[in-house]
């Protein structure tokens, strides 16, 4: 394997620091399931926790946290309200260099808007949406 040297002061600002990567590798590799059971509980909301880590049947079947729930929009947005409300959710910049933030608050008043919009028009839980977006 080839490794590429980088800056000891780029390296010493990286948010993992390399004792620190060795050890986790040592945890996966000693017990992968338990390790990703704990990552994802720790990283991500489940509304039901789920029941089995990793399986397939037959490649490329795979499958992730089995039994679990989650809602993507809570993990990305929501659950960082409290604590971000005023951060950078997204950063945009468009041709011409013009850039454009929008925080966490200002971002899931969007996505409310956009909900209400969507149950005006009569959607509910469980209904697929399309929502087209050209490029121009």
């Amino acid at each position: 394997m080839n490794t590429i040297k980088v800056k000891d002061a780029f390296a010493k600002q990286a948010n993992l620091q390399e004792l620190e990567y060795l050890a986790l590798m040592a945890k996966h590799k000693e017990d992968p399931n338990k390790f990703w059971a704990e990552l994802a509980r720790a990283s991500i909301h489940f509304e039901r926790d789920f029941e089995e880590v990793f399986s397939y049947t037959e490649k490329p079947f795979f499958q992730w946290f089995q039994g679990g729930s989650t809602n993507i929009s809570y993990n990305c947005i929501d659950r960082h309200l409290s604590k971000h409300a005023t951060k950078a959710a997204i950063i945009f910049e468009d041709e011409a260099a013009n850039i454009t933030q929008i925080n966490y608050q200002e971002l899931f008043n969007a996505v409310c808007n956009c909900a209400s919009f969507l149950r005006s028009q009569g959607i509910k839980a469980g209904d697929f949406v399309s929502i087209y977006m050209p490029l121009s």
